[in-house]
């Protein structure tokens, strides 16, 4: 049998010789085509492109598939093994150390259909960025007159951005991202004054 659509049917078979003698009925009840991989395989969570102060993330997937049987993780090309609900699954991923992951998700049904999802990227960062205030120095006498370059460098990759405060009240933040030095160019008023970022 051939271009059968997926579903159940039922077979039956009867076969008869030139002397018209018929065989018993031979049937087979409940034979399931299924020709369609799993679809529609979502990352209900985490979001793409995630950064999570943790050491640990839950990966949980949807989809779409009449007859599910398993569903595999594959993190930075290790596979895993995910606990299944009807058309969920869901795998949690503690103790892991800092840095991106990459995962996809395959999902395979009970006749060994197999639907891939697309890749999602997570990123687990534990460690608080490194800080130098770099200048003006502490305790510093400058003119009034002319802008003060406040000075930082900072030794971290996942830099989110860098807020100067002058008199603990947030004065401007640089929002590039990148690591290394950052400098804020300010005006003020003559006394004493304090920074930090």
């Amino acid at each position: 049998l051939s271009q059968v659509s997926d579903g159940n049917y039922t077979i039956r078979i009867n076969a008869t010789d030139t002397g018209s003698n018929e065989n018993i009925t031979v049937t087979r009840a409940g034979v399931y085509v299924d020709t369609t991989a799993p679809s529609s395989i979502a990352f209900t969570t985490p979001t793409n492109g995630s950064f999570l102060a943790q050491s640990s993330f839950v990966v949980n997937v949807s989809f779409s598939e009449p007859n599910p049987d398993s569903c595999i993780a594959e993190i930075d090309g290790l596979n895993y093994s995910m606990a299944r609900g009807e058309t969920t699954c869901s795998l949690n991923r503690s103790s892991q150390s800092n840095g991106t992951y990459a995962v996809r998700v395959f999902v395979n049904d009970t006749v060994g259909n197999n639907g891939t999802s697309g890749t999602m990227n997570v990123t687990l960062d534990t460690t608080k960025p490194a800080l130098a205030l770099v200048a003006p120095a502490n305790a510093s006498h400058l003119p009034a007159t002319r802008p003060i370059n406040f000075t930082l460098s900072t030794n971290d990759s996942f830099i989110n951005n860098v807020t100067l405060y002058i008199d603990n009240v947030a004065n401007e933040t640089n929002s590039s991202g990148r690591n290394g030095t950052y400098l804020f160019a300010k005006t003020l008023a003559d006394g004493n004054h304090t920074w930090f970022v």
